[in-house]
């Protein structure tokens, strides 16, 4: 949590933090943007990976990101 989300709930620590939802894409997004690149790259080269598909499952267009 940021200083400012503790300050806006003061009773933060009784329940540990705070839980945050994010939707499936921007989970995803997320995700990525957290990987490293040698994590983006085995994902890449897995066996019958197809840049389309994972586009349209994650909303990741890999092939701006690398040369696919």
């Amino acid at each position: 949590m940021t200083e400012a989300e503790k300050f806006a709930d003061p009773h933060f620590y009784v329940r540990g933090g705070q839980l945050r939802k994010r939707g499936y894409k921007e989970a995803w997004r997320y995700a990525w943007d957290n990987a490293t690149q040698e994590d983006k790259r085995l994902i890449l080269t897995l066996p019958n990976f197809d840049a389309d598909v994972f586009h349209e499952i994650s909303g990741i267009d890999v092939r701006t990101e690398f040369k696919i």
